[in-house]
């Protein structure tokens, strides 16, 4: 199914307008950044309603793959009058081309022409990626209500049509789009601190003083790399006293600074990666919060495909 995540202003804006079959699943949301009393809500739609409200009679279908490398398309020659005589003709198709190409068991698409609908909502769900796709009209009132804060892009291409007397009436609707509340939240003091912190290093960031370093392995890298390493690291790593399950440890010349998370922890802005595991993940030591240079004697693991980082 088709699910979004909503306040309760984008639900008061949508139960103005015309949905196909759907429900809203109440949400204990807790942001880990903000405090907020606004309420949330999981909008499931049911699914693929564009292709369910089509007009069979009278349009014609095309053929595409749904994997992007594979190229080809073409139009169906087969009779489609329903949904049930698209999925057999589907399943013909993929049946015709299985043995092509090694990667087509993702399959094939079929695809009417143009998109003739034979009800007149607001919304619409789409099997591809699991879109939305809305009017002209609800579009207006989200881009009203909640301005850069949704992208919406045209979907044209799909020559999408409904009754045009019904479409035209939806101009003279009465739609309530003043909020009776907005979205009201309380930033953590300790976040803004950080973020403060990580543009103003990014914009004019001071730069180490030399004498601050100490003559040995790991003077030439802190001078690159603007940091100063705890003397407890430094000693643990030329002892070899540092061990790490799962990871290997990183030559000190391949240190580097590591900012892609500072946008969600802006804490970790001016991180240093010290070891890989060879996926994507790495260990880390991250700025003491009172310091520009100075990073702390603490190891932190950094997530590549969540985007989160622990401290170890």
């Amino acid at each position: 199914y088709t699910t979004i995540l909503v306040s309760e202003n984008v639900k008061q804006i949508l139960e103005q307008y015309k949905l196909p079959n759907h429900v809203y699943h109440v949400v204990n949301l807790v942001p880990k950044k903000l405090k907020t009393s606004t309420k949330f809500y999981i909008l499931q739609i049911e699914f693929d309603t564009l292709n369910k409200h089509l007009v069979f009679e009278g349009n014609s279908f095309h053929y595409s793959f749904r994997e992007f490398e594979i190229r080809g398309a073409g139009k169906v020659e087969d009779r489609i009058n329903s949904e049930d005589d698209k999925l057999l003709v589907e399943q013909k198709f993929e049946k015709k081309f299985e043995n092509i190409e090694e990667r087509i068991w993702h399959g094939v698409n079929i695809l009417p022409e143009q998109y003739i609908l034979n009800s007149d909502y607001d919304l619409y769900s789409y099997s591809v990626h699991g879109k939305i796709i809305i009017n002209q009209f609800l579009k207006d009132a989200l881009e009203k209500n909640f301005p850069n804060q949704i992208l919406f892009q045209s979907a044209q291409l799909l020559k999408i049509k409904i009754d045009d007397a019904k479409y035209e009436s939806k101009k003279h609707l009465s739609i309530n789009t003043k909020l009776s509340s907005r979205l009201t939240y309380k930033e953590s003091e300790v976040d803004k601190f950080y973020f403060a912190k990580a543009e103003r290093l990014e914009t004019s960031e001071p730069s180490l003083n030399k004498s601050l370093t100490q003559d040995d392995k790991f003077s030439k890298k802190e001078i690159e790399l603007n940091v100063l390493f705890p003397e407890i690291f430094k000693n643990n790593y030329v002892n070899k006293k540092l061990k790490i399950k799962g990871y290997t440890l990183l030559p000190i010349s391949k240190f580097y600074l590591q900012n892609e998370y500072a946008d969600r922890y802006p804490e970790t802005y001016k991180s240093v990666a010290i070891a890989e595991n060879g996926v994507g993940d790495s260990i880390n030591l991250i700025l003491e919060k009172e310091s520009d240079f100075k990073l702390k004697n603490r190891l932190f693991e950094f997530f590549h495909e969540t985007g989160e980082y622990e401290e170890i």
